[in-house]
């Protein structure tokens, strides 16, 4: 589960997320880390503006697409598409 979660409006309200076997990803640049993995070594969500947008990348789908051990529903997985999708 990712605790670490730095203040964004992409995070916000949300708590915890739930993973399994996920991928990390670097951030560099502008780009700035929006999640990081339970043990904070690496980043699991990043982001980073882009135009009038933003370009968000995430080390696994799962967070956002099924109900994989019920992260979606039992964590605030489904908060972050939320905050993503208003």
């Amino acid at each position: 589960m990712g605790r670490d979660l730095n203040p964004s409006p992409l995070t916000q309200g949300v708590s915890t997320l739930g993973y399994n076997w996920v991928s990390t990803i670097t951030v560099s640049g502008a780009a700035q880390q929006l999640v990081e993995t339970a043990d904070g070594a690496e980043t699991l969500i990043g982001d980073q503006s882009v135009g009038s947008g933003s370009f968000l990348m995430s080390g696994d789908s799962n967070l956002f697409t099924d109900n994989n051990d019920g992260f979606y529903t039992e964590y605030n997985n489904g908060q972050v598409v939320a905050d993503l999708c208003p």
